[in-house]
């Protein structure tokens, strides 16, 4: 690779990196706010078992996690116990391929993972593109600017495991059904 070329891979990545800025404070807020809605979400679908007294629900326990874009940050797990059972939805991370955040939810012998992932996706979507000249790849990053993202509504799922993964609406049904098969009852 010669200087010219050297130079010109700079620029255009410098160019690149400059698109790609993300606002790192606002994203972990964002996801944080998302963990924190699915944790409230969950203790509403629990709400009668805790009033009974069956079941009790905790999320005092801090984990930090360190993600290159987003850097440091605290997050609750939140842990629910019952019949001698006990649960933790453990946050991965925001930024995780293929979703826009991950938590599994942790028994004695099985997890479940739970991603926050565009609402009308039924399984993932990843798309990797392959440019054969540096022309090709600005015009790409050229028509992307003049494109209207399309609006995304971010929703939490079950994803089944590989080879086959699928997106499963989690819903109090649902739930319920993952939270029976993490304590293999």
């Amino acid at each position: 690779m010669s200087q010219v070329d050297f130079d010109r891979f700079l620029d255009s990545y410098t160019i690149e990196k400059e698109e790609r800025k993300i606002d790192a404070e606002q994203e972990k807020k964002d996801w944080l706010e998302s963990v924190d809605n699915l944790y409230k979400q969950i203790e509403k679908w629990l709400q009668r078992y805790i009033q009974e007294g069956k079941v009790t629900v905790e999320r005092d326990i801090n984990k930090t996690i360190g993600e290159d874009v987003l850097g440091g940050y605290n997050i609750d797990i939140m842990t629910i116990s019952f019949a001698n059972q006990e649960v933790k939805l453990n946050p991965i991370g925001r930024m995780v391929i293929g979703a826009k955040g991950r938590i599994d939810l942790q028994g004695r012998r099985h997890s479940i993972k739970l991603v926050l992932v565009d609402k009308e996706l039924s399984q993932p979507n990843i798309k990797v593109k392959v440019f054969t000249s540096e022309k090709d790849r600005l015009d790409y990053i050229e028509k992307q600017k003049n494109e209207t993202p399309k609006e995304v509504i971010w929703v939490w799922k079950i994803a089944t495991p590989p080879p086959n993964m699928s997106f499963i609406e989690l819903d109090e049904s649902t739930f319920f059904d993952a939270l029976m098969e993490v304590i293999d009852a």
